[in-house]
């Protein structure tokens, strides 16, 4: 079986629709995504934020990928 992939996208994400930034800012919101794979799906994951609204995008969007 092919490891757990998702891409969720946030809009008006309160870690960044208010700020600027030249790297993703979403660190709190990516971490709870962490926990939150963990306890619906029991698998680990590592989360990267691909887009992100400080940056100057419409929303953040992060990639999960599971771990081993």
């Amino acid at each position: 079986m092919e490891p757990l992939r998702a891409t969720i996208r946030i809009h008006d994400n309160f870690e960044c629709t208010y700020l600027r930034a030249v790297s993703p800012n979403s660190h709190y919101i990516r971490g709870h995504l962490v926990g939150l794979a963990k306890v619906i799906f029991g698998k680990r994951v590592e989360i990267e934020e691909t887009k992100c609204s400080a940056m100057g995008t419409s929303y953040c969007e992060f990639a999960a990928v599971e771990t081993a």
